[in-house]
């Protein structure tokens, strides 16, 4: 029997609300398949694409001039 394996999003994901995280898991999955990818919400976008040094990037941008409200590399736990 294989289990997926379980990721870290970082620090900055536990801040955001329930939507916005599952938002955020969605691109990140889409990127996985991918490369890249972004899709708008509510008054920015979300992104993710793969890291060159491992893991999906991810990030959250919004506001009324776009600054980015959160971001994290999504890893695989190791313990």
């Amino acid at each position: 029997m294989t289990t997926e394996p379980e990721y870290s999003m970082g620090d900055e994901f536990d801040v955001l609300d329930a939507e916005t995280q599952a938002v955020v898991r969605r691109a990140v999955e889409l990127a996985r398949e991918h490369e890249t990818w972004s899709e708008p919400f509510r008054t920015g976008d979300v992104y993710a694409y793969r890291h060159p040094g491992g893991g999906i990037a991810w990030g959250v941008n919004g506001g009324a001039h776009g600054f980015n409200i959160a971001r994290g590399i999504c890893k695989t736990k190791t313990s």
